[in-house]
C-alpha cells in the first residue's frame, strides 16, 4: 500500500493496509482495535500493526523529497510556457530557462 502523500502514516493506514478487504473496526484513542463481526478475515495483531505502521512510516519518509519538489516546481502552465519559449529562442537544451529551473528544484531538494 502506497500511504497518502500528504500526512503521514496513522494505525488506521496499517490496517487498512494488512486487511484492505475488510468489514468495519474501530480503533479507539489508546489504539485498540475492535474488530466487527462480519469479518472473515481475522484481525491484525497489534504487532502486525505496529510492523506495518513501521513500514509505511518508513515509505513516507523516504519520500520527502517529492513532497518538497512538488511545492516548489513551477506550474505545469509556466513550465510548458518557458518551454516554449526555449523553443523559440533554440535553447531547448541544458542552457534553457525550462531546464535550469527544473534541475534547481532537483538539486536543492536531491532524492537522497
Amino acid at each position: 500500500m502506497t500511504v497518502s502523500n500528504n500526512r503521514p502514516p496513522i494505525r488506521m493506514d496499517a490496517v487498512k493496509a494488512l486487511r484492505p478487504n475488510h468489514k468495519g473496526y474501530s480503533l479507539d484513542a489508546d489504539g485498540t482495535l475492535e474488530w466487527f463481526a462480519a469479518n472473515t478475515e481475522t484481525a491484525p495483531t497489534s504487532t502486525e500493526i505496529d510492523a506495518k505502521l513501521a513500514e509505511l512510516t518508513t515509505e513516507y519518509n523516504n519520500q520527502d523529497y517529492q513532497r518538497k519538489r512538488k511545492k516548489e516546481f513551477p506550474t505545469i502552465g509556466d513550465q510548458l510556457d518557458s518551454l516554449y519559449r526555449d523553443i523559440l529562442a533554440g535553447k531547448v537544451d541544458a542552457t534553457g530557462e525550462f531546464a535550469k529551473a527544473i534541475k534547481k528544484v532537483k538539486d536543492d531538494n536531491p532524492k537522497s
